[in-house]
């Protein structure tokens, strides 16, 4: 069985959220200010900070005739020159209330530079993908990575994860839908349109 067999969706709702405890109780008692997987990932009641929804369609032919005038800059502008943790996305469904979503991956440094390749890699397989970001400086976020690791499997992380559980949570519908960027988003999409339509007005 390879790592890729482990993205799957919980086997019940025990699974979800259940095993934050080790990574919890680790965190607290070696960093000073210590943070908990809920403040990092996200819960219905504690949103993440960062999340943005990646859709193989919209990604890829974001416009007519197979012009992507979003670029992946523009889509991660919102942390392009941040630094911290981040982790990758898989939806395994949503209700009238929640989406549940697992983990495929954890990294850390600047986002713009990191996320672009592991898009390109995953998001055509996936075919939607979160990003969600969680903001430290580089010791804090070298320390949460390997921690999460030690603590978590990774599907598509392929080296130093000795983690065994799986890394699930649920989030408030909206953001399951739209990711926290959605209007932003919507904005940058609306002027690289309007640029767009007056070039070929131009040329014409």
């Amino acid at each position: 069985m390879g790592k890729k067999d482990f993205i799957c969706p919980p086997l019940n709702e025990k699974d979800i959220e259940s095993n934050y405890r080790s990574f919890d109780k680790a965190c607290a008692a070696e960093l000073k200010s210590s943070v908990t997987v809920a403040q990092i990932v996200g819960t219905p009641s504690n949103s993440p900070k960062y999340c943005l929804r990646l859709d193989v369609n919209e990604f890829w032919d974001t416009y007519e005739q197979g012009i992507d005038i979003l670029k992946m800059a523009d889509r991660l502008a919102g942390v392009n020159r941040k630094f911290g943790l981040y982790h990758l996305w898989v939806s395994h469904g949503e209700s009238d209330e929640s989406r549940v979503v697992q983990a495929i991956y954890v990294g850390k440094g600047h986002i713009k530079k990191r996320v672009r390749n592991h898009i390109k890699n995953y998001l055509d397989e996936q075919g939607t993908i979160f990003i969600t970001f969680y903001e430290c400086e580089n010791r804090i976020a070298k320390y949460l990575e390997q921690l999460f690791l030690d603590q978590f499997l990774f599907p598509l992380n392929t080296q130093e994860n000795l983690g065994k559980d799986l890394l699930y949570t649920r989030w408030e519908w909206l953001i399951g839908r739209e990711g926290t960027e959605a209007d932003y988003m919507a904005t940058l999409f609306a002027i690289a349109k309007e640029s767009l339509e007056k070039a070929r007005r131009r040329q014409k």
